[in-house]
């Protein structure tokens, strides 16, 4: 337990930029994002609480994502199950527990056209600079 006069910080990024990490994100990653966030792996459990702008997952996602999300939240693979409390729009291949929230497969009109702008979005933020810099592919939900 971490003592009260010390804030608990979750791998996020700042209100406007970039972040791209390999690997698996741990339990409660990207937590109180602002900026666009983009993991090349898995994320954790409780991942996405209280995103206000773009998470990109190119892997799975453990339970209860996007708890109060207001912004994106993208997951090629599957999601084991949706916070209680989802909300924003959410993409995934499949959710095995949505809990009764909503959620768009990848196929959909609608979700193609929210994955191609927010595409442009990660693009004009530099993300294939910064996959290749780290020597990272995203293979992208099909368009």
């Amino acid at each position: 337990m971490c003592p009260k006069n010390i804030p608990m910080v979750f791998y996020s990024a700042p209100e406007g930029e970039l972040s791209a990490i390999s690997g698996t994100g741990q339990n409660n990653f990207g937590r109180r994002n602002n900026g666009f966030l983009v993991v090349v792996g898995d994320a954790g459990s409780d991942s996405g609480f209280l995103n206000s702008n773009i998470i990109y997952i190119s892997g799975d996602a453990g339970e209860n994502l996007g708890g109060e999300n207001k912004g994106t939240i993208i997951v090629e693979g599957s999601i084991e199950s949706l916070h209680e409390k989802a909300s924003g729009t959410i993409i995934a291949s499949e959710v095995s527990d949505s809990k009764g929230r909503n959620w768009l497969e990848p196929d959909g009109r609608k979700a193609k056209i929210i994955i191609a702008k927010v595409k442009k979005k990660l693009m004009k933020k530099g993300l294939k600079k910064e996959l290749k810099r780290q020597r990272l592919e995203l293979s992208w939900v099909d368009l």
